[in-house]
């Protein structure tokens, strides 16, 4: 990268976030910009300096189209290893607070999936804070929303602490697999094996 990690940070990626909602109507380049956010990652020099690409990812996240949202949700948990725990606590959690909020139903979805994969850097209480807000969204009223949190679960299985696997996640899995909406119920489904094989194997 000729620029270097700090005209990247004080240059491109300002410049990078103001252009987002000029091509918003774009999906192809949104999904492409969610993508190479991710990548440039690797070019800000030490990790935590990876902070500074959660803005305009963050801009990304209510998308209605579902591909744009994926990448920019999968270039956010690259980040989300890489940053520091502090970052975690003070840009990553208020962001995924800020999508749970949100009143787009696809901001909620990428909540769902953020809380997924962010959680294994919590700490005992931020987890607990976790598990609350992601089971509030399995209940959202849009149905859209449920099937990310249904999606999102087996994620989320993959992290959640042993002792807490069967009375967290099976009976919130119980829940979306009786849901009435038909979506969630298959997405359900498909997150089902999953986690039934991690339960067997503890």
């Amino acid at each position: 990268m000729l620029l270097g990690p700090e005209r990247c940070i004080e240059e491109l990626i300002p410049m990078v976030t103001e252009l987002i909602d000029k091509i918003d109507n774009n999906p192809e380049l949104m999904m492409n910009l969610a993508e190479q956010l991710g990548l440039l990652s690797k070019h800000l020099g030490p990790d935590l300096n990876s902070v500074h690409l959660l803005k305009p990812l963050e801009q990304i996240l209510p998308s209605d189209d579902s591909v744009v949202r994926e990448k920019a949700v999968e270039s956010l948990k690259s980040i989300g290893k890489k940053i520091s725990q502090q970052a975690v606590y003070d840009d990553f959690l208020p962001m995924v607070k800020r999508m749970r909020k949100g009143d787009l139903f696809s901001m909620r979805i990428s909540a769902c999936f953020l809380y997924a994969q962010i959680y294994g850097r919590l700490d005992s209480e931020r987890r607990q804070y976790a598990r609350i807000k992601f089971q509030k969204l399995s209940k959202d009223d849009t149905p859209m929303v449920r099937r990310g949190a249904a999606q999102s679960l087996s994620i989320l299985s993959e992290f959640i602490e042993e002792e807490l696997s069967r009375d967290y996640t099976v009976p919130l899995l119980k829940s979306l697999l009786q849901d009435d909406n038909d979506s969630v119920k298959i997405m359900a489904v498909y997150s089902a094996l999953p986690i039934v094989q991690r339960l067997l194997k503890g």
